[in-house]
């Protein structure tokens, strides 16, 4: 009877992983070994290696696909970013201009502000290629460019809310995934709050930041990023009014809930595009 259980949830777990992918060339990838992988000589795994072993790649294929949807290679947004701390009678407010491109193994980052005026022409670029990885900021007060040491994924960029890590936006092969399974997520904190179906995701990252994520069942689009670092601090990302635009999904809503702060971002106009000086370390400031 054990085994007849064992194999019954490995039989429902196929089910849901084949469902929840929704394509041929990933069922195929489900059921087969990865090109290339290597193969134990002993014997085959046991049921509940095998179901282990399904939902890591269910996983990791599930949030591959919510990445390709929504990081098109080359990518403009206006960002308006409303801060208000816990206990604070006044709002932040930041406008910022962010550039990100990944094109043919090589990616970059750029960061300008538009307001408040204390910020106003403060630039930052990012570029990692050939295994390199190179940054630059703009001295406003010495009209210099200056290098800058690489950021880590959880710093916050200009009193935003945002991290690095959301402006980079997910890079799968840096996650281990499981898949968790399906259920409900609310829109909302009401009772009423529209529920949408989800696929629910753990990925364990660098630097041990742990994320829950909730997947839209239909689009694979992910709604809610529910983010624990070490020492237990908590951070939850919202994304709604999602854009469709060509084959990529670009969400013009966010909503960062940390412990002293909520941010709320609107992405007031974007294009896919990534104009030249924006990636140039002698023009990055200038546009």
């Amino acid at each position: 009877m054990a085994l007849r259980s064992v194999a019954l949830r490995s039989v429902a777990l196929r089910s849901l992983a084949l469902r929840s992918l929704g394509s041929a060339w990933l069922v195929l990838l489900v059921l087969s070994p990865a090109v290339g992988q290597d193969t134990a000589p002993v014997a085959s795994p046991t049921p509940r290696g095998d179901e282990a072993a399904l939902r890591r790649e269910a996983g990791r294929l599930a949030a591959t696909l919510a990445a390709r949807r929504t990081q098109p290679p080359r990518l403009f947004m206006r960002l308006e970013v409303v801060v208000s701390d816990l206990g604070s009678l006044v709002d932040r407010r930041r406008t910022l201009d962010v550039t990100r491109v990944r094109e043919g193994g090589a990616e970059a980052l750029r960061i300008r502000f538009r307001a408040p005026a204390s910020l106003i022409g403060r630039s930052l670029l990012l570029r990692r290629e050939q295994g390199q990885e190179l940054a630059w900021r703009f001295d406003r007060a010495r009209q210099k460019v200056e290098p800058l040491a690489w950021p880590k994924g959880t710093q916050e960029l200009g009193g935003t809310g945002l991290t690095w890590s959301d402006l980079w936006g997910p890079q799968p092969g840096e996650w281990r995934y499981r898949l968790e399974g399906e259920g409900d997520l609310a829109l909302g904190e009401s009772s009423d709050a529209q529920k949408v179906r989800v696929l629910r995701i753990r990925a364990l990252g660098p630097g041990g930041v742990a994320r829950l994520l909730h997947l839209e069942h239909k689009r694979r689009l992910p709604l809610l990023i529910d983010e624990r670092r070490r020492g237990g601090e908590r951070r939850l990302v919202w994304r709604s009014r999602w854009k469709e635009s060509g084959e990529f999904w670009i969400p013009l809503r966010l909503r960062i809930q940390a412990a002293r702060a909520t941010s709320r971002i609107e992405v007031r106009s974007f294009r896919l595009q990534a104009p030249s000086a924006h990636l140039d370390p002698s023009r990055f400031m200038r546009e």
